[in-house]
């Protein structure tokens, strides 16, 4: 899954994917309606993976969310309205102040290749699973209280 930040604080960093496209989100009032799935890997669940009794091997390790989240699901859960990709890039553009979105370092990239997303996979036993149910909340109050 994608290393987004900590399930119980929220912190995150505010230059990866999720962390902008919360942000613009939250501040156009508008999402992705896809059902494509995005997931979201706390880093200290990663953290305790690595440094766990599990991984004493040091060896590759495949961490992923058993339920990730749609953009569709995300609209929902973070209270915006959905809208097709090219809709919210155009609606992210048009915005009065288009240039001072978190997103905005990304959208040619994203009018070039489309959404960012997990493919679906199956890691079978060798995966460690884990389940975050207010993953979302917890970020959006992190990034509400984020100057």
């Amino acid at each position: 899954g994608m290393v987004t930040g900590h399930s119980e604080f929220g912190i995150m960093n505010n230059k990866d994917y999720v962390s902008r496209y919360l942000s613009t989100c939250l501040q156009i009032g508008y999402g992705i309606n896809e059902n494509v799935s995005l997931d979201m890997t706390p880093v200290d669940y990663v953290a305790k993976m690595i440094l766990s009794n599990d991984n004493k091997e040091k060896k590759l390790l495949q961490l992923c969310n058993p339920f990730p989240l749609t953009y569709k699901e995300i609209c929902l859960a973070i209270g915006v309205q959905g809208v097709s990709l090219d809709e919210w890039l155009d609606l992210v553009k048009l915005h009065d102040d288009s240039k001072s979105l978190a997103i905005a370092p990304l959208v040619t990239y994203m009018e070039k290749h489309g959404l960012v997303f997990s493919e679906e996979a199956d890691y079978g036993s060798e995966a460690w699973h884990f389940e975050t149910p207010n993953l979302l909340q917890v970020y959006t109050n992190y990034l509400a209280r984020k100057p």
